[in-house]
C-alpha cells in the first residue's frame, strides 16, 4: 500500500514557504509516495506550490489533488500538467474532480452542463494532447487548430485520477482514468464500490492491477481514539454538507442517509448553495455543534482510522485486501524526520 499526503489550509495558512518544503521533504524521506496540493477554486493556485515543490524534491510523485475542469479548462490542464512533469522529471499526476458546478455557475457566471459529460469529455482531450505532444493539433484538442506544440510533458502516459462517488463518475473514473480517488467513505461503500469498477473494467476489456483506488479519509495513531473520532466529525460535517458526498456514507449498521440530512440541516446546505456560497461560506452559515450530534461516532468508526498502530495497520490491511492501493496519511506538521517514518512503517499493512 501506498501512502499519500494532502496539503490544504493549514500549511498554507500558518506556514511558511520554508516550512511547506520542509514537510514534504520530511514525508518524501519517510517513504511516502505523493503529494497532492488541493486546489481552492478562490484562494490559492495548485500548480505555483507543485512547481516549487518539484525543485526542491526527487522521487515523491506531485499533482493537485484536485483540481476542476471548470476552473481549468482542457487546455490549461493540459499546459499545466506538462509544465509539472518537466520540471519534476516524470513525476507528475493529476487529480481531477467535478467540486461543485453550483460554486462556478452562481459565482463565476459560468456554464456548466452535465458534469460527469464535461469530465468525460475533458479526459478525452487531455489523452489525446498527451499522446501526441508535437503532432499538429486539430478540431477538438485541447489548443487553438494549425497551433504545433513543440514541448510535451516527460512521461509517456500522464497518470489521472479521477474523484468521484456518484455511480456514473464512478463508472467513468473505471473506464477512462488510471485510478479513482474516493472522499471519507465507509468500508460497505467501498467494497460495493470496488466491486462496481472491476466490473467496468472488464466489460471494457481493461485490467484491474495498474488501476489505482485512493483513499482519503481520517487517520490518526494514537493510544486513545476517541477524541480523534470525535474531532473527525468536524470534517465529516464539512464533507457530508457537499451534493452527493453522503452516498460514500453507506453502513448496515447505521443510518446513513438520516445522519447526512442532519448534517445538512445543520450546515443550512440548502440556504449556502443557493446563494452560491464558498466552501468557507458552508463554516460561516453551518452549526457544526449540531451538525456533530447529527453523526453517531459508531459510524465514524465506519469512516474514519484512529487507534494505536496495530488497530491501524489492521484496517489497512483490510482496505487493501478489498482492492486500494493508495491511502491518504497525515502530513508531517510537527514531527521529526525519524519519528513520522517510524509511524508509518509501523501503520504499513506490507512493511
Amino acid at each position: 500500500m501506498k501512502f499519500c499526503i494532502e496539503i490544504g489550509h493549514r500549511p498554507l495558512e500558518s506556514g511558511t514557504p520554508r516550512s511547506l518544503v520542509a514537510m514534504v521533504k520530511t514525508a518524501e524521506g519517510a517513504g511516502v509516495d505523493s503529494v497532492w496540493v488541493a486546489e481552492d477554486p478562490f484562494h490559492w493556485d495548485a500548480y505555483a506550490i507543485l512547481g516549487s515543490l518539484a525543485l526542491e524534491t526527487s522521487r515523491v510523485r506531485l499533482g493537485p489533488g484536485v483540481t476542476s475542469p471548470y476552473v481549468r479548462p482542457p487546455h490549461l490542464q493540459a499546459m499545466s500538467a506538462a509544465t509539472l512533469d518537466r520540471l519534476s522529471q516524470g513525476r507528475a499526476f493529476l487529480g481531477l474532480g467535478r467540486s461543485l458546478p453550483q460554486w462556478y455557475s452562481r459565482l463565476l457566471g459560468m456554464k456548466v452542463g452535465d458534469p460527469v459529460s464535461v469530465m468525460e469529455e475533458t479526459l478525452g482531450l487531455l489523452r489525446r494532447w498527451w499522446r501526441e505532444p508535437l503532432e499538429t493539433a486539430g478540431a477538438g484538442s485541447p489548443g487553438p487548430p494549425g497551433l504545433r506544440r513543440e514541448v510535451g510533458g516527460t512521461q509517456p502516459r500522464l497518470p489521472i485520477y479521477l474523484a468521484a462517488v456518484g455511480p456514473r463518475m464512478v463508472r467513468l473514473a473505471a473506464r477512462l482514468a488510471d485510478g479513482v480517488v474516493i472522499a471519507w467513505p465507509s468500508v460497505e461503500f467501498l467494497e460495493r464500490t470496488i466491486k462496481t469498477m472491476k466490473a467496468e473494467r472488464a466489460a471494457a476489456g481493461l485490467g484491474w492491477g495498474d488501476f489505482a483506488v485512493v483513499v482519503q479519509t481520517g487517520l490518526k495513531v494514537t493510544g486513545e481514539p476517541g477524541p480523534a473520532l470525535e474531532g473527525f466529525k468536524d470534517r465529516m460535517a464539512f464533507i457530508y454538507a457537499m451534493p452527493g458526498m453522503g452516498r460514500a456514507l453507506v453502513s448496515s449498521r447505521y443510518d446513513g442517509p438520516r445522519a447526512v440530512a442532519g448534517v445538512r440541516a445543520a450546515m443550512r446546505s440548502r440556504e449556502t448553495l443557493a446563494a452560491g456560497g464558498s466552501p468557507q461560506e458552508f463554516l460561516r452559515r453551518g452549526d457544526l455543534t449540531a451538525a456533530r450530534r447529527a453523526i453517531p461516532t459508531g459510524l465514524v468508526e465506519e469512516v474514519a482510522v484512529a487507534g494505536d498502530a496495530s488497530a491501524v495497520r489492521r484496517r489497512l490491511f483490510l482496505y487493501q485486501s478489498l482492492g486500494v492501493t493508495h491511502v491518504f496519511v497525515p502530513a508531517p506538521l510537527d514531527e521529526e524526520p525519524d519519528e513520522y517514518a517510524e509511524v508509518l512503517s509501523q501503520i504499513n499493512p506490507e512493511p
